[in-house]
């Protein structure tokens, strides 16, 4: 299957255009926004099956001028021209270095593979999409949860070296998350995202000049993995240097995974005696406050990682920095059957505070391909304090977005929603001081920005559908503390590395309204009037505007969308966000064209309406 890189629709392997669109889908063709071949760089972890005669012919030199004389995994596994799973997508970068010194047919190999067609869905995306109820129950049960997870994609011919990739998703982006796996005649393939650029994390050590609290903060990264590594058996991935690395961010990540040798499967002691290779070019200091620990794992005084984990804790006492945290919980281990979920990790973790590194924002607007006039307002407004010296940079941040969406079939939309937007900026330019509004100022402004446009209405005598009215959605940023209001069917979701994308707001509509009471989906929206508004501001006095008010703390790198339902519809968010947002996440990425770049795609599905978002890229720090 084909998915359009214009319109997104399902087209048949053999077409070499859209049905639907009519844009080319073919390699040549199918570009980016900015004209250029649109590739995706991956790293390939192949694994030949035993006695394959195909691989054996192929890999029969070894040694640094082993050559393969295949161009893509298509070759590589003989597979006929125009099979289904179409790996001729999937071409070989720089074979001879990265492939060829590696050949085994009884082991893995890995290097780098360009993917021609990254808009192409994967035979893996497939897969998720057909079992999608299934997987949301095993992920949600915690009973079980790494067997159950590991039998379900066993059942699904999925090669066994993609197993713990699959299970671990959970501790994404720490480990790489899969992008496509197969299990095929001569061997099976995975494709995860190539690390192999970025900095060692030994290296980032030692380039930068990083306090004791930042080097206890990596090793507790690296431990807070041992006990799921362990009951995977993938633990050697984490005592292999060349494996760990940082990403843009300076966070702690792995490069792959590998699978313990059974007789030689790597101990707690072997993981300290690690550290102390790694750590020995440190200052002497460090290694004075940290030896001591070290000694009690090579004693055996220590022989748990949560004792490990908990005695560099108890190195707070010895910093002049910001105290480091431990939330204390019962501890439940896995058992041998691996029944245990492994949001468990996280009960005994060290937690730093955390302050903001930096907030990037972008708004954009357009009225669509249906609309004569733009009836969305949308605002940004910030201030920051800065504090930079030789030694220290650091910024309180203070930020107001609001989007609102006049309500369409009424007059003067557009003015509806430029009122509430304008009354809400004036309101908390006067009430927003030193800390963020609590739920009842920030009613009040919301409350005072219906009043403008209710009495507005009534002395113009609208009445009915003439009244004006919008909708609004606004966020409050405040450092790490979020607030978030909304009335009507305006939307604010959330992206992470770890959770995905969260909607955080409900919908007042009356097809939502009636989900609420219980009716099913399909019966509450197959209403005629299910997606007419059950709130808005405008139309009536404040007695029936009750606006939906969230206090969120930022604990972690996030996307901020808020939207009108312009690009909201039919599910555009959540149908296009792995593709268009998650990538925004980067500090490399350009978070406006990104913006830019969904709302275009958003005018083709959506152009029906007027489409309008804001965007806000946080990222954090550990406070040391």
């Amino acid at each position: 299957m084909l998915i359009c890189p214009q319109c997104k629709s399902k087209n048949p392997h053999t077409n070499n255009f859209c049905q639907s669109c009519g844009v080319s889908l073919t390699d040549e063709i199918a570009k980016n926004g900015k004209g250029n071949k649109k590739t995706n760089m991956l790293w390939a972890i192949i694994k030949p099956a035993k006695n394959s005669q195909r691989l054996i012919e192929l890999t029969h030199k070894k040694g640094k001028k082993s050559q393969l004389e295949v161009q893509n995994l298509a070759d590589f596994f003989n597979l006929p021209q125009g099979s289904n799973t179409n790996w001729q997508r999937y071409v070989f970068d720089d074979l001879d270095r990265t492939f060829a010194e590696a050949i085994c047919p009884n082991d893995c190999i890995s290097g780098k593979i360009i993917d021609l067609q990254p808009l192409q869905q994967t035979h893996l995306a497939s897969i998720r999409q057909q079992h999608r109820e299934k997987l949301d129950n095993l992920q949600s049960n915690s009973n079980g949860f790494y067997l159950s997870l590991a039998h379900f994609w066993n059942s699904l011919s999925v090669p066994s070296h993609a197993l713990p990739y699959l299970t671990l998703e959970r501790h994404t982006p720490i480990v790489p998350k899969v992008y496509e796996a197969c299990q095929l005649v001569d061997g099976g393939v995975t494709l995860i995202e190539d690390r192999s650029q970025w900095q060692l994390l030994t290296e980032f050590w030692s380039s930068e000049e990083l306090p004791l609290a930042q080097v206890v903060w990596f090793l507790d990264e690296i431990a807070k993995l041992w006990t799921p590594l362990c009951k995977i058996g993938c633990s050697s991935s984490l005592l292999t240097e060349s494996n760990l690395r940082v990403d843009e961010d300076g966070a702690f990540c792995l490069q792959q995974l590998f699978v313990d040798k059974p007789q030689d499967t790597p101990s707690l002691k072997n993981l300290v005696r690690t550290w102390q290779t790694w750590l020995s070019n440190l200052e002497d200091n460090y290694r004075q406050k940290l030896d001591p620990i070290f000694k009690q794992v090579t004693s055996g005084e220590i022989r748990e990682i949560e004792q490990l984990r908990s005695q560099l804790q108890n190195l707070d006492s010895d910093l002049d920095t910001e105290e480091l945290h431990i939330t204390s919980e019962e501890n439940n281990f896995f058992d041998d059957e691996l029944d245990r979920d492994d949001d468990a990790d996280d009960r005994e973790t060290l937690i730093y505070s955390m302050q903001l590194d930096s907030i990037i924002d972008a708004g954009c607007t357009n009225v669509g391909s249906q609309r004569k006039h733009n009836e969305d307002f949308y605002a940004i407004e910030t201030s920051i304090i800065k504090q930079e010296n030789s030694s220290v940079k650091n910024f309180s941040f203070r930020g107001l977005y609001v989007v609102c969406d006049g309500m369409g079939g009424h007059a003067a939309g557009e003015v509806a929603s430029a009122m509430a937007g304008e009354s809400i900026l004036d309101y908390f330019r006067a009430h927003w001081h030193d800390e963020l509004p609590d739920a009842a100022t920030i009613e009040a402004g919301i409350l005072l920005a219906n009043n403008t446009i209710y009495q507005t209405n009534i002395n113009n005598s609208s009445s009915g559908s003439a009244r004006m009215g919008t909708t609004l959605a606004m966020a409050l940023l405040h450092d790490c503390q979020l607030a978030i209001a909304h009335v009507g069917d305006s939307r604010i979701y959330r992206l992470t590395r770890k959770h995905g994308l969260e909607l955080l707001t409900s919908d007042h509509e009356v097809g939502q309204r009636e989900i609420n009471r219980g009716v099913e989906v399909d019966i509450a929206y197959g209403r005629p009037d299910a997606y007419q508004l059950t709130q808005a501001l405008g139309p009536r006095d404040n007695s029936y505007v009750r606006p939906e008010i969230q206090f969120l703390e930022i604990t972690e790198d996030c996307l901020l969308l808020i939207c009108s339902d312009g690009l909201s519809d039919f599910n555009f968010v959540e149908n296009h966000w792995e593709q268009y947002l998650e990538p925004l996440i980067s500090s490399q990425s350009d978070l406006e064209a990104g913006l830019v770049e969904l709302i275009e795609l958003a005018n083709q599905h959506n152009g029906h309406d007027n489409i309008t978002g804001i965007s806000i890229k946080i990222k954090l720090k550990p406070e040391f």
